[in-house]
């Protein structure tokens, strides 16, 4: 009742002049609008339709989208925040899709597990098929029973880049189910470290270890030949 009959500038001063603009465009070309904008006035987000109604007249219907637009401000906020710490860990860090399986987010480190290839938005039968179907049941477990899953030192044959040689590697590694953002539902969350260079060392001293003791051996079953 108290908007009747008064322009928006006078009922409300403060207005922002994009939506005199907005207004103005829709009166004068007749071209209806469909925007969302920011009401300094009130304080509120408004989705708006605006339509012509005759010449120099328009319609206006609005929607007061501020909770939804504050959520999706915290969603990416979030995901802001989770970005930023992922990036600066020394672990592999991927954050996969729990409804389609699919890489949303995988730091640095992660990437360089397998520089040649492309993971953010691929499925884990796109970045790791060489891997499948184990991974992919272990994945499907975990986000249906939301058991964490740890391994050390578990060997996968994988491929760094999808037209390199497959190699068999160690990986110390958890897989464990988050909740995602938003309406997003269940997803994953796996780190790894790689540990087959360590793995490798280890063989190699082992198997030094192994010729020094068996050479011992050679030359203690000689000295007591001699000694017979």
């Amino acid at each position: 009742e108290g908007l009747h009959g008064r322009t928006l500038l006078e009922a409300f001063p403060a207005a922002e002049r994009v939506w005199i603009e907005r207004y103005g465009e829709v009166a004068l070309t007749g071209e209806p609008a469909r925007f969302e904008e920011w009401f300094g006035p009130m304080g509120r987000w408004f989705e708006v339709s605006a339509f012509r109604t005759g010449p120099g007249r328009f319609g206006v219907v609005f929607t007061d989208i501020t909770e939804r637009k504050r959520l999706k401000e915290q969603i990416e906020a979030d995901r802001q925040l989770l970005e930023t710490v992922t990036t600066r860990l020394p672990a592999g860090v991927a954050v996969i899709r729990g409804s389609d399986l699919r890489i949303i987010l995988a730091n640095p480190a992660y990437q360089a597990n397998a520089p040649g290839k492309e993971m953010i938005g691929k499925t884990i039968d796109e970045v790791w098929p060489e891997t499948q179907p184990q991974f992919k049941e272990r994945c499907l477990h975990i986000l249906a029973t939301g058991e964490t899953y740890h391994a050390v030192d578990e060997p996968f044959t994988i491929r760094r880049s999808p037209d390199s040689p497959a190699e068999l590697t160690y990986w110390t590694w958890s897989l464990f189910r988050v909740s995602l953002p938003g309406d997003e539902g269940w997803g994953l969350m796996s780190v790894t470290i790689e540990t087959t260079e360590r793995k490798r060392a280890e063989e190699t001293l082992r198997a030094s270890d192994e010729r020094h003791r068996l050479l011992a051996e050679t030359m203690l079953q000689g000295v007591v030949h001699q000694d017979a």
